[in-house]
């Protein structure tokens, strides 16, 4: 039997809320690649995507597992690195949903996916049996209500420290990211636990839009491969 962790999940255990079914169908995987890269290295975690895109199907049969992200248009070194992440992502299993990102008034840059993911979840829910949703944020909480009630099973997949309570509340299953930080990080040992305090806060979680404060610079997993 696991160790009880600090929330009193079973270390190692692949699902903090919820029985693992033995089969859960064609399985689609919706990636919001900007909260997971803040959430992930809010716990000093390097995201392994390949070895995540295995964990998160479990051996079932993966439909399609989408990556939304906001991307810079240019010619300079981040954007080529950005392009050479996202080109490596479209090779290895998974299909790239890409904004513009646009600067704003305080001089960063921002793209909100939330409608796509949420859009999409819903328009594909016809094709497949579970639904996977990599986020933190409270915003999908009515998106998977609507999955649930189209006959769908819907889990959420996020380091705990980074999900809203009400997102795992409206799903089947939860899956607890640092829990599984052996089988997905690319530096196990470098895994960084938030004190209790520090978890998540809608209020002060920045959940749905892509930025940087530095003039010039755009956050994102541009070398995660």
């Amino acid at each position: 039997m696991g160790q009880s962790g600090r929330f009193g999940i079973t270390q190692g255990a692949r699902y903090w809320k919820g029985d693992n079914v033995a089969g859960r169908g064609k399985t689609c995987i919706f990636i919001d690649g900007n909260n997971l890269f803040h959430a992930a290295r809010a716990v000093n975690v390097e995201v392994d995507y390949a070895r995540l895109l295995s964990y998160l199907s479990g051996g079932d049969t993966l439909l399609r597992a989408n990556f939304y992200t906001g991307v810079r248009r240019g010619d300079d070194d981040q954007v080529s690195r950005q392009q050479g992440f996202l080109y490596w992502m479209r090779r290895n299993g998974f299909r790239v949903i890409e904004k513009e990102l646009k600067r704003t008034a305080d001089g960063g840059f921002r793209a909100s996916l939330d409608v796509e993911i949420a859009s999409d979840m819903i328009s594909l829910a016809a094709g497949y049996e579970t639904a996977v949703l990599v986020s933190g944020s409270e915003d999908f909480s009515y998106a998977l209500d609507v999955v649930a009630r189209l006959g769908r099973r819907v889990e959420v997949a996020m380091f705990r420290s980074s999900v809203s309570q009400r997102l795992i509340e409206s799903s089947d299953a939860f899956m607890d990211l640092e829990n599984a930080v052996d089988e997905l990080a690319k530096d196990p040992g470098s895994y960084t636990p938030k004190s209790q305090h520090q978890r998540y806060e809608e209020e002060e979680y920045d959940d749905g839009d892509y930025e940087d404060e530095e003039e010039g610079e755009v956050e994102g997993p541009y070398g995660n491969r």
